[in-house]
């Protein structure tokens, strides 16, 4: 079986990804985007099981390991779980190893058979949206509205982002991640690369303070998920509860658009975590799966 032969164009898989109604993950342009990341390659892959089922399989290289999602979930195009023990048997014909990793959205049973030592369960965090924004504002924790309000009397104001602000945004993001100690840094060319090829499908929004870019948060959407996907504050964003404002928006926006869920995200600790109970999200799992050596 030749690999070449089970790549798809960018025109069959978006058929297939409307007629399933996937996710921004699996994506044509999603995995476009990922090889923007150092040494990583996107194959898009269509599979026909025995029986005539076609599934299309988003796979993703990167320093010589496969993994079914790249800096977001995964999971397969299909209209009804497989059989994984089936699909790794699939990939290892066709690139002579099976996938690594891949990680679930939760709520979505991929997977025939996701047991075993391989298949683990990650926390995220997932608030269902009511009908306005004023029901949201009413329900969640009183500490949300007070971190509003202290934005707004710090006289932080708030904007959307776009090509002309990248530049500022990005010296705002190396010191943010530095300041961490991230375990990476995306590229300037990949922020401006995900504008170009989905800004429709990103809210991205500014916190000023007067004319200084002082915090910035980036949000993707799909048909029903908003996902909290990147936050970044100065320490003057940080004193002015600058990222609660920027949520106050975004949240609102999210409502406007009839959307249904907003997957906040794991939280590498509880004071990560703290904030998005406050707007009124609970924690959920998903599945994943990595290798063993």
């Amino acid at each position: 079986m030749q690999k070449t032969a089970n790549l798809v164009t960018r025109e069959a898989w978006d058929r297939a990804a409307g007629i399933f109604q996937t996710g921004l993950f699996q994506s044509y342009d999603w995995g476009k985007l990922m090889e923007e990341l150092p040494n990583t390659s996107f194959h898009p892959v269509k599979l026909t099981s025995d029986g005539g089922q076609v599934i299309y399989v988003p796979v993703f290289e990167q320093n010589g390991l496969l993994s079914g999602n790249m800096i977001g979930y995964g999971g397969v195009i299909s209209d009804r779980p497989i059989s994984f023990k089936w699909l790794q048997g699939e990939i290892k014909a066709l690139f002579g190893q099976k996938l690594s990793r891949i990680l679930l959205p939760h709520g979505q049973t991929s997977f025939i058979e996701e047991t075993g030592e391989q298949w683990a369960e990650k926390a995220t965090h997932i608030l269902p949206l009511p009908d306005t924004f004023e029901e949201l504002w009413t329900n969640c924790s009183g500490k949300a509205r007070t971190a509003v309000r202290y934005a707004e009397k710090k006289n932080v104001s708030v904007r959307l982002i776009g090509q002309e602000s990248l530049s500022e945004f990005y010296e705002l993001y190396k010191a943010h991640t530095a300041a961490i100690g991230a375990a990476y840094m995306l590229s300037q060319v990949f922020f401006q690369k995900l504008l170009e090829s989905l800004g429709r499908q990103v809210f991205w929004v500014g916190a000023f303070l007067e004319s200084e870019m002082i915090s910035s948060s980036i949000f993707l959407y799909d048909h029903s998920h908003f996902y909290y996907w990147q936050n970044v504050n100065s320490p003057a964003g940080k004193e002015t509860q600058a990222s609660y404002l920027l949520m106050r928006n975004a949240l609102s926006f999210a409502i406007g658009k009839k959307l249904q869920w907003v997957d906040f995200g794991y939280s590498h600790s509880k004071e990560i975590a703290r904030p998005k109970r406050y707007w009124g999200a609970e924690e959920k799992r998903c599945r994943h799966f990595t290798e063993t050596e």
